[in-house]
């Protein structure tokens, strides 16, 4: 074990499974009702990246199908439907829609003017779709709608919009991370937000617990990883120096364990008062989800071309 910024690490021994691919991961997302998982891979061909979403099965073992895009993709999310619609955000400032059921490209939506960085569908309602760019807005769609164009727009960033995530099972409120070094919260029924958290640097990443939806994490620039509660944010619930480098990603499992990823090649679970790194990767982290139906397994996809799947009931055992 180790101390860094107070905080008491472990290093995780324990058996891991890799999966290589051909490009830079940048995304993964599990489909919530049934057993399949997308990545989102890039490369950079002469002055261009292109992407592509391969749909596999959730143990990453079988691949289903491989939906080429036309720019590089930023981030991608599950619908749901017959179509087990997916839907991608790209850097050319379009947000395409996918049926991966027939493997086939079936519109887009194209209302920023400026790469986007994320995507969310609310759980509670799966029609409603938020977006965050590099043009400082938010956007609220609806899926159902036949316009290509957003319902909401919100516009209080300064700066480039990070990430987004969905707050309550009401599909009303909701997180942002920004460059401009705020986290703010949203209620979807105005247009200003709710709240703010001032980080200082910027803030790459949010995620909420949905164990406890009053608690939310988000990752920055300067490696930390700081919890508030959504009740009250003049001061964090913990401030944890997880990273030596920027966190990319945050997520939480189904029974409350958060995960994050970063620009040192590592990922970091906190457990039980304790912290675990994993440092299997050899470029930066940009992907990191926990199984839906094994909350236990968490997959984490880097630049080196590799995606990582890790069993954390190993945890005690290496501790």
């Amino acid at each position: 074990r180790r101390v860094h910024g107070g905080i008491w690490f472990a290093l995780a021994i324990m058996s891991t499974t890799s999966h290589r691919f051909a490009r830079n991961v940048d995304a993964i997302a599990f489909a919530p009702s049934d057993n399949n998982v997308a990545i989102v891979t890039s490369n950079l061909t002469g002055e261009y990246w292109d992407g592509e979403i391969q749909v596999l099965s959730s143990d990453l073992k079988t691949a289903k199908h491989s939906l080429p895009c036309h720019a590089s993709m930023t981030d991608v999310a599950w619908g749901q439907g017959k179509d087990k619609l997916l839907v991608g955000a790209s850097d050319d400032g379009q947000i395409y829609l996918w049926s991966a059921a027939q493997n086939e490209l079936i519109g887009s939506l194209n209302d920023h003017d400026d790469a986007v960085h994320c995507v969310a569908i609310s759980p509670a309602q799966p029609s409603l779709l938020l977006s965050g760019s590099a043009d400082c807005s938010i956007k609220l769609w609806s899926l159902t709608s036949e316009s290509s164009h957003s319902e909401k727009t919100f516009s209080s960033h300064s700066d480039i919009v990070y990430d987004v995530d969905w707050i309550d099972v009401n599909a009303q409120t909701f997180l942002s991370g920004s460059r401009d070094g705020t986290a703010r919260l949203w209620d979807a029924r105005g247009t200003s937000h709710a709240g703010s958290v001032s980080a200082g640097v910027s803030v790459y990443a949010v995620g909420v617990s949905p164990r406890d939806t009053h608690l939310f994490a988000i990752g920055c620039e300067d490696g930390s990883v700081r919890c508030y509660d959504s009740r009250n944010l003049t001061q964090s619930v913990s401030h944890q120096a997880a990273h030596t480098k920027a966190v990319r990603k945050v997520a939480f499992s189904s029974d409350g364990t958060l995960a994050s990823a970063g620009d040192d090649f590592r990922v970091v679970v906190s457990k039980d008062s304790q912290s675990y790194v994993f440092a299997g990767h050899k470029d930066v982290v940009r992907a990191l989800a926990w199984h839906p139906s094994s909350p236990h397994v968490l997959v984490s996809g880097s630049w080196d071309r590799t995606v990582c799947s890790y069993d954390i009931t190993q945890l005690q055992a290496s501790s």
